[in-house]
């Protein structure tokens, strides 16, 4: 996820608009501790900052966006 916009709640289901992001984390973990390669059709704005990427800094990141969508009652 890049960016939250929206949620609904339909009965017992959960919908969230979020902004598409076409790498997926287990593919920025595997080329970050494997250098496996990257997929050829990645637009180059991801492709440009993949190299400075701080694993800390990326877990913070994350932790941060589950804080977010939690203190808005969402995924509890």
């Amino acid at each position: 996820m890049i960016r939250y916009y929206h949620h609904e709640v339909d009965g017992a289901f959960l919908y969230l608009a979020l902004q598409y992001c076409p790498l997926s984390l287990q593919q920025l973990m595997s080329y970050i501790h494997e250098q496996e390669p990257l997929e050829d059709n990645l637009p180059e704005e991801i492709v440009s900052w993949i190299p400075n990427i701080d694993k800390r800094q990326l877990l913070y990141q994350l932790t941060l966006g589950v804080h977010y969508l939690h203190s808005r009652g969402i995924g509890k």
